[in-house]
C-alpha cells in the first residue's frame, strides 16, 4: 500500500478519513466514483490531497453549510448542499463575517490582542476567511441517493445543528457519516440559525430508529472522537428529553458563536439559546 498523506488515515480499503484542523472529510470509493462528506478549512490543501488517493470522478456533499465544512467548495464543479443551508453557506463564506469570526475564535483562546496584530497572524487569518466565490451547488438529489458503483450512500435530513444538516448511510458498510448532528463532547444548538432542542431530538430519534433496523453499526462524526458507538444516540435522546421536561437547566455561557446554555450528560454536551426548547 502507497504512503499515505499525513493528515489521511484510512478506514477501510475504500474509505478514509481526512483531517483538516479540528474537523474531518471522508472519502468514501465505489467502483465508478468517488464521494467527499464535507471540504473542510482552507488551509487543509485538500486539491493536493485528493489526487493522492483516487483518480475517479469525485462527487462532493456538504453535511451542512459552516464554513469549517465548505470551506473548499471552489475546488468542485459541483457541491451538494441542502438548500435549507443556502443562507448559512453565504454568510459563512462572507470575508467580513468569517475574519470577524476567527478573530472571536483568537480572543476566546485567550490570545492576546498584540499576538493577533502580529503581520503573519493577521495574514494567517485573511487567507483562511477568503473563500473564493463560486455558485456550483444543487440541492440534494430526489432520490436522497448517491450510487458510487458498488457503494450506496443514503441521506438523512436531519435538522439541528443547522436547519440543513445532513446524515448520510454507507448502505453496504453500515456506517453513519454524522456531520455536527452526533459528535463525541457536544452539539451546538445556541447558533442564531440552529433548530429548538424539540427538532434536533426528533432527528435523533430518527437516526437511532434507523440503527434499531440495523441500518448502521457504526458513527464516523465531523469532530472529536471517532468512530462512536451506537449508545451516543441514547446519550442524546436522554439529555434532550431532560431538558425538554425540565428536569434539567443548563449554565450560562458567553461564547464568540453566540450566548446560550450549556447542560452536559456523560461525555456530551447540548448548547442552546433561551427559551430555544
Amino acid at each position: 500500500m502507497k504512503k499515505l498523506p499525513r493528515n489521511v488515515t484510512q478506514i477501510d480499503e475504500m474509505t478514509f478519513r481526512i483531517t483538516d484542523a479540528t474537523v474531518y472529510e471522508y472519502l468514501l470509493l465505489g467502483s465508478e466514483k468517488a464521494l467527499l462528506i464535507d471540504t473542510g478549512m482552507s488551509q487543509g490543501k485538500l486539491g493536493k490531497i485528493l489526487p493522492q488517493l483516487t483518480d475517479l470522478p469525485i462527487t462532493v456533499i456538504n453535511t451542512h453549510g459552516h464554513i469549517d465544512h465548505v470551506a473548499n467548495n471552489h475546488l468542485f464543479d459541483k457541491v451538494i448542499l441542502s438548500s435549507l443551508d443556502e443562507a448559512i453557506f453565504k454568510e459563512h463564506t462572507d470575508l467580513a463575517f468569517a475574519s470577524q469570526l476567527y478573530g472571536s475564535l483568537l480572543d476566546e483562546m485567550k490570545i492576546p490582542k498584540f499576538i493577533q496584530n502580529f503581520s503573519l497572524v493577521r495574514h494567517y487569518i485573511a487567507k483562511m476567511a477568503t473563500i473564493p466565490a463560486k455558485e456550483n451547488r444543487e440541492d440534494l438529489p430526489e432520490s436522497k441517493t448517491i450510487d458510487l458503483g458498488g457503494r450506496t450512500l443514503k441521506i438523512i435530513e436531519t435538522p439541528g445543528h443547522t436547519p440543513g444538516s445532513l446524515c448520510l448511510i454507507d448502505v453496504e458498510r453500515k456506517f453513519l457519516y454524522s456531520g455536527d448532528m452526533v459528535c463525541d463532547r457536544g452539539v451546538l444548538l445556541n447558533l442564531p440559525h440552529s433548530t429548538s432542542i424539540t427538532v434536533f431530538l426528533d432527528s435523533i430519534r430518527k437516526l437511532k430508529g434507523l440503527a434499531d433496523q440495523g441500518l448502521y453499526m457504526s458513527i464516523y462524526p465531523a469532530h472529536h472522537l471517532v468512530p462512536l458507538p451506537l449508545s451516543f444516540l441514547d446519550d442524546y435522546i436522554e439529555l434532550s428529553e431532560a431538558l425538554i421536561n425540565k428536569n434539567m437547566v443548563g449554565e450560562f455561557v458567553h461564547s464568540m458563536l453566540g450566548d446560550g446554555y450549556i447542560a452536559k450528560h456523560k461525555s456530551i454536551a447540548l448548547s442552546y439559546r433561551d427559551g430555544n426548547i
